[in-house]
């Protein structure tokens, strides 16, 4: 498939996991060069170079925690380096803690809304302005069907992938 992006940059967050893994390679094999990030070097290390192998297109990384507005700074800065990121793939995320709603901790609805909902937030504000300003740019966030369905064992990841989507609506406005 032609998606018209050869010669893009695409910057894939949670590049070592299923989701980031296999969204870098179908941008890779159509001709856009990568930019890899995920929190675990080696991890990223292994990812990248099976997606090089895979799609024999120029990649780089950065290792960073999205929990972190300096990283994720840094990773646009690398992004930068290479003529800034056209294409955003926000694929990181973890599941977080399960169980009764009501006795989840406060650290456990946290942890699940800084990774999965605020890391996009992060991304979104060090990449999109450059998108405008260039007048050309696409960002997709991975939700999930939890956003709208949700699972009673799974309460901190509902409300963290129910709040990305309504972000991810209301910034396209």
């Amino acid at each position: 498939m032609d998606l018209g992006i050869e010669g893009k940059l695409a910057l894939v967050t949670g590049a070592a996991g299923g989701l980031g893994r296999e969204s870098a390679k179908a941008l890779g094999n159509d001709g856009a060069r990568l930019l890899l990030t995920d929190t675990d070097a080696d991890d990223l290390a292994e990812a990248a170079a099976d997606i090089e192998r895979a799609t024999h297109t120029d990649v780089w990384r950065a290792t960073a925690d999205l929990t972190s507005q300096g990283e994720v700074n840094a990773v646009a800065a690398k992004g930068l380096e290479h003529g800034g990121v056209d294409i955003c793939v926000h694929a990181a995320g973890i599941t977080g803690a399960k169980g009764d709603p009501l006795e989840l901790t406060d650290r456990d609805y946290e942890e699940a809304w800084a990774i999965d909902f605020m890391s996009a937030v992060r991304v979104a504000r060090a990449v999109v302005p450059g998108m405008v300003e260039r007048r050309w740019g696409r960002m997709v966030c991975v939700a999930s069907e939890n956003a709208v369905q949700s699972y009673d064992d799974e309460m901190p990841y509902n409300v963290a992938k129910a709040a990305l989507l309504n972000f991810v609506r209301g910034t396209a406005q």
